[in-house]
């Protein structure tokens, strides 16, 4: 499983909302247009691998922007709340995937809106992540 996989899990089991249906993926996926509060979990890169002497890459770590969409803002940032607790926390197993650590890096915050008029409200996640043994 990738980390974005997990992080996307983790939302799911904490009841944040479905993915494929509330929960999607990627910089440029196409959200629906109708009525209802989506999140987006985007890669935005993050600091590279640490290793050891036998592993090169034993710790990596990925960081993602968290937003959420709404036809109100109110919405969007109950949405987001609902995010940034499932996600904070540190010695997390999602599947394969054991994060060390899953820190926000920022409070969440507007950020104007989309194509749709839809308020966006988004945090950005720094995690620590290695493979479960």
């Amino acid at each position: 499983m990738r980390p974005l996989d997990a992080i996307i899990a983790r939302l799911e089991a904490q009841a944040c909302g479905v993915a494929g249906e509330t929960i999607f993926a990627g910089p440029d996926v196409d959200l629906p247009v109708g009525s209802g509060a989506f999140l987006l979990v985007a890669e935005t890169g993050g600091r590279g691998p640490r290793g050891t002497h036998q592993e090169p890459t034993a710790v990596r770590q990925p960081w993602f922007q968290i937003a959420a969409r709404a036809d109100l803002y109110e919405a969007a940032a109950a949405l987001v709340d609902r995010a940034y607790a499932a996600l904070n926390g540190s010695n997390l197993l999602v599947g394969d995937v054991f994060f060390l650590s899953c820190r926000a890096v920022n409070e969440p915050a507007g950020l104007g809106t989309d194509a749709n008029a839809r308020p966006i409200v988004s945090f950005n996640l720094a995690t620590v992540c290695r493979r479960a043994a």
